[in-house]
């Protein structure tokens, strides 16, 4: 994914602001490289960000890193109605 790519995903959760203060620094950390915008849509919805401006890039990678871990012990296959 691209940086606009990230601002559409965080713009179609409701997360607009955020997206505009982290992604730009969520691509050139690697981010699109890493997930499509399916997975970083999953990670939006089940995690309550609240359009937290004050989010740091790193602690939101953090979180987004286990939610990776998550979703690959469970081999992808999310429970349904987990979030």
């Amino acid at each position: 994914m691209n940086k606009e790519q990230i601002q559409s995903t965080f713009d179609s959760c409701g997360l607009g602001k955020l997206g505009e203060d982290l992604s730009f620094k969520l691509w050139i950390k690697g981010l699109g490289e890493n997930c499509d915008e399916d997975m970083l849509e999953n990670f939006l919805i089940a995690y309550d960000f609240r359009d937290d401006s004050s989010m740091l890039a790193d602690h939101f990678l953090y979180h987004f890193q286990v939610f990776k871990t998550v979703l690959k012990s469970w081999n992808g296959n999310v429970p349904f109605g987990f979030w």
